[in-house]
C-alpha cells in the first residue's frame, strides 16, 4: 500500500500523504489554541510548537502543593508528595 501511494504520487511523500499532513496541522492548532485560551495568562505555564512539528511540548514550571492550588484535580501532585505531576 504504501510503496503503491509512492507511485502513484511521483515518489513524493508530500503529495502521498498530503491529506494526513493537513489533519496533523489541523489538530496541532486546535491543541495550540487550546493552551492559548486556557494557559496564556497563567504564569508557570509556557509551551512552543517546534517548527514542522507533530507535538508540542508544555512545561508546567511550579508544581502545587496542595489539590486546592490547581483549578484540575487531574494537575495535582500525587499525594506521595514526589512532587511529580502526572
Amino acid at each position: 500500500m504504501f510503496d503503491g501511494a509512492l507511485l502513484e504520487n511521483a515518489y513524493s511523500l508530500d503529495l502521498a500523504n498530503g491529506r494526513e499532513q493537513a489533519a496533523y496541522r489541523r489538530n496541532l492548532r486546535r491543541v495550540v489554541d487550546g493552551l492559548e485560551v486556557r494557559f496564556a495568562n497563567r504564569p508557570g505555564v509556557s509551551w512552543n510548537t517546534p517548527p514542522g512539528g507533530l507535538c508540542v511540548s508544555v512545561t508546567v514550571h511550579d508544581v502545587p502543593d496542595s489539590p486546592s492550588e490547581v483549578s484540575c484535580p487531574k494537575l495535582a501532585a500525587p499525594a506521595s508528595g514526589s512532587g511529580s505531576v502526572k
